[in-house]
């Protein structure tokens, strides 16, 4: 998560989170979110991408269903991968 998300998320109250969504800091919250997430996905499809766990971090399961989401709703190009289990096999 970058700087700005961590940031952001930070700054979010018991009553932001109680109506996510509805709050203008959450707003910027999920906006900033999405925009990582994105960009995520789009470095994935051209590189070998490895995330650090920390708090920092989305839980692997969390990132995944985002990455799944973000995958169907932008396919990647022909012969590229989102996830391992895209990886086609190499024939022999």
């Amino acid at each position: 998560m970058d700087d700005e998300s961590w940031r952001l998320k930070s700054e979010l109250t018991a009553r932001d989170r109680a109506n996510f969504g509805h709050s203008k800091r959450c707003r910027a919250y999920i906006r900033r979110s999405f925009i990582d997430t994105l960009t995520l996905y789009l470095h994935g499809i051209c590189c070998d991408i490895d995330v650090e766990t920390g708090p920092r971090q989305l839980a692997s399961n969390l990132l995944r269903k985002r990455l799944r989401l973000l995958r169907s709703l932008f396919p990647p190009p022909d012969g590229y991968a989102v996830l391992p289990e895209d990886l086609q096999p190499a024939s022999r």
